[in-house]
């Protein structure tokens, strides 16, 4: 361009450059001025992206000349470049969750949606998109990083708690299952639609009979939960909460990630127990979900996620691997089936038939959960998180999927708002992946490449 008469001149300065524009932008992070990261990725593993100036010791003359280069005295130092990360990120498949979270977000008007996949079996994390309406309609570029707020910068997958509702539901019956309190087939009367704990009267959501334990989760009963929740008793339930990676951070190679909120079993009171059981009084993160979810599909084995495969030089070769790492067994593979079959039974005749990916089967739970209004302390009547969690194929996963909507407008129930998302990330996800369809009686999708 053409340049004003009172600038002299141009200099160069290295900026990092991103490709891919909003693509994974929380992920990623952003630099500063001096090229140090600050956010994401950048800022974990800052010290193995810059690298290393080089430098120079001489004499120059009055004139800034170097005198006699190479002669005594003489210094120097080659920079060094910083190496290169190779990311679990698919490309593919986190294009495919920003773009229905997006999609998702105008339908429904929400203030927010994060959609999570990973494989269960080594907790590899495929895709993480977040998602928040900010002063501008766009999502974080991490290119332009001053266009957002700093809290549209933060990763809410791993820096914010929320309480689950219904999707912490799988958990409690794991537990109880584990502990032979109660069989999947065993029958509970919720006809009353209501039940007391302590100080307080807890409703289903809608009228339901009598219901199998199977039929409690697939029709998301409170009052079927919370009987199991008493027969198990806090002091196990916390156990397996634990066991599950509540309470404390996953480890995920990203920064300001948060335990949760989780109280120790001793400081429950009266109606803890129901209220932690139907996913209240509780407070999880989105990863940690997405990780416990992992050990419901993989057979109980709760897995440390982690987003960085490979630290390479700029030469290709490798510095360090990072292999999948088993933080512990939370259940047994007999529980981990017989939990499997109960989300089927969630998808298949449930609340969450909206989640069914054409061709395949699939099992998850939904979740509305009432958020707690600032002003009051107490619960709104209008703000919801929405939710579904689930994993396919259901018999051999290979994805595990998380959508979270953060207050919806309209309808607001997690079978509605967070299913169809989750379907659509399932059917592209699997057919981008050329897993095999294994529901043929089911409804087809035809995908040509």
């Amino acid at each position: 361009k053409e340049l004003d008469s009172n600038v002299i001149g141009l200099q160069a300065e290295p900026r990092r450059f991103y490709p891919k524009k909003t693509l994974a932008g929380p992920v990623l992070g952003f630099t500063g001025m001096d090229n140090a990261g600050l956010e994401g990725l950048e800022r974990v593993y800052d010290k193995h992206l810059r690298g290393a100036s080089g430098w120079v010791v001489a004499e120059k003359d009055a004139l800034g000349r170097t005198v006699f280069p190479g002669g005594p005295g003489f210094q120097y130092r080659l920079p060094k470049a910083g190496h290169d990360l190779i990311l679990t990120i698919d490309e593919v498949i986190q294009h495919i969750a920003e773009k229905e979270i997006d999609a998702m977000l105008v339908r429904s008007r929400a203030r927010g949606g994060y959609g999570i996949v990973m494989d269960p079996r080594t907790g590899e994390v495929l895709a993480l998109a977040v998602r928040t309406i900010g002063r501008t309609t766009q999502p974080f570029n991490p290119n332009d990083p001053q266009r957002s707020r700093p809290d549209e910068w933060r990763n809410r997958c791993v820096t914010d708690a929320f309480e689950p509702g219904s999707i912490f539901k799988p958990f409690l019956a794991a537990a109880a299952i584990e502990e032979k309190k109660v069989h999947p087939l065993e029958r509970f009367d919720c006809s009353a639609g209501k039940i007391q704990v302590a100080d307080r009267t807890i409703k289903d959501a809608h009228e339901n009979g009598v219901l199998t334990f199977t039929d409690v989760m697939a029709q998301s009963s409170n009052v079927g939960t919370i009987k199991v929740a008493l027969r198990l008793g806090r002091e196990l339930f916390s156990k397996y909460i634990a066991a599950f990676g509540f309470g404390s951070k996953t480890g995920v190679d990203l920064p300001g990630e948060i335990p949760g909120l989780v109280k120790d079993h001793r400081l429950w009171s009266g109606v803890s127990i129901a209220s932690i059981a139907i996913g209240q009084e509780i407070g999880v993160t989105p990863l940690q979900v997405a990780s416990a979810y992992c050990a419901l599909a993989n057979g109980g084995v709760l897995m440390k996620p982690y987003i960085v495969s490979e630290i390479v030089d700029r030469g290709g070769r490798e510095s360090r691997k990072f292999q999948p790492q088993v933080v512990g067994r939370a259940i047994s593979e007999d529980t981990c089936e017989k939990v499997s079959k109960m989300l089927q039974r969630v998808v298949e005749a449930g609340t969450g038939d909206k989640a069914r990916p054409a061709g395949y089967t699939a099992a998850g739970k939904t979740g509305t959960a009432q958020k707690i209004d600032q002003r009051t302390g107490s619960y709104s009547k209008k703000d919801y998180v929405s939710s579904f969690v689930g994993f396919v194929p259901a018999n051999s996963p290979r994805l595990v999927i998380l959508v979270m909507v953060d207050s919806p407008e309209g309808v607001v129930y997690g079978g509605s708002v967070a299913a169809p998302v989750f379907k659509t990330i399932a059917e592209q996800s699997l057919a981008y992946l050329q897993v095999t369809p294994d529901d043929v009686g089911g409804r087809m999708l035809l995908v040509t490449r």
